[in-house]
């Protein structure tokens, strides 16, 4: 059985995202089952589920009722799926101590704000970044070192980067549940388009 966590930006009334995670080998068999469970969990239709990905690799469902994109992490045999009912999610996760080289944190800080990221360990700061680029579509595809991260309380950022021609902003909340570091970008617009 799937964890479920909800996300609430600022305490609004409705779960805006969904997240369903467990302790299993990762497959699309249970990718899926995780999938139906978010979608359950949000009193969303199943009929007709079909899951594909978009042109830049992106994932989405489509229902009978509606199309969503989601996010999808897997590490050391933990899988998390997100779904963001409005606007994009991105999600990463990470075995809690494993443990980043510093050659690779100097290539990833921001070039632009370098100062605000030295206080965020280096595993938060990696899946802050990835859980953005998974969210706007790009991954890894887009430099990480363009990726400008602001801690704003503990375990909530903001992220921030030109990624094309737009500017795009996100949410972040960055926790350890069990032996896994999850994080989850959240933008309240759509990004990607999946029309």
């Amino acid at each position: 059985m799937a964890i479920i966590f909800t996300y609430r930006p600022d305490q609004k009334e409705q779960p805006l995202v969904y997240i369903a995670g467990g302790f299993e080998t990762d497959c699309e068999q249970y990718r899926d089952q995780l999938l139906y469970e978010v979608l359950n969990a949000a009193g969303l239709d199943k009929s007709g589920m079909e899951v594909f990905r978009l042109d830049c690799g992106k994932p989405c469902v489509k229902t009978d009722s509606d199309l969503y994109s989601f996010s999808v992490s897997h590490s050391k045999g933990f899988i998390a799926v997100a779904l963001a009912l409005n606007g994009e999610a991105g999600i990463d996760t990470e075995i809690s101590t494993r443990s980043v080289q510093p050659s690779l944190i100097n290539r990833i800080r921001s070039n632009k704000y370098p100062l605000e990221e030295e206080g965020i360990d280096a595993l938060t700061l990696w899946t802050l970044k990835e859980a953005f680029l998974k969210m706007t579509g790009k991954g890894l595809r887009h430099a990480m070192n363009k990726v400008h991260i602001s801690r704003l309380k503990p375990h909530t950022y903001t992220a921030e980067s030109k990624v094309g021609e737009e500017d795009i902003r996100a949410e972040l909340i960055s926790f350890v549940y069990r032996s896994h570091r999850i994080t989850l970008s959240f933008s309240p617009r759509r990004i990607v388009s999946i029309r």
